[in-house]
């Protein structure tokens, strides 16, 4: 296994470029808004928040989009990466307004 630490912003680029895809054996997006905002906390305090498992995967799978639609209609020049742990705290980062949103 190897470890690359991505910041918030190469997240969201990733999910911009469409390149981070949900397995359908996955839940459904079920986070409620204490527990984003306890997520937003932590974030803003430094606090450890888990780590995310993704799993570059080169054969397409049967993967579905994340709540926030993005990444649907793009293609990417390298293959997904699939959200193997970490789904909720990844769709609720994209559900919120970023200052580059209401621009």
């Amino acid at each position: 296994m190897i470890a690359n630490p991505l910041s918030i912003s190469d997240i969201i680029s990733e999910l911009n470029r469409g390149g981070l895809r949900i397995p359908e054996i996955q839940r459904a997006y079920v986070w409620k808004k204490p527990q984003v905002a306890k997520l937003m906390d932590s974030l803003y305090r430094g606090y450890p928040t888990g780590s995310l498992l993704l799993w570059d995967y080169a054969e397409p799978g049967l993967t579905k989009g994340l709540a926030t639609g993005l990444g649907r209609d793009t293609t990417s020049d390298f293959p997904a990466k699939i959200i193997l742990d970490g789904q909720q705290r990844i769709t609720s980062l994209r559900k919120l307004p970023l200052k580059s949103d209401s621009a």
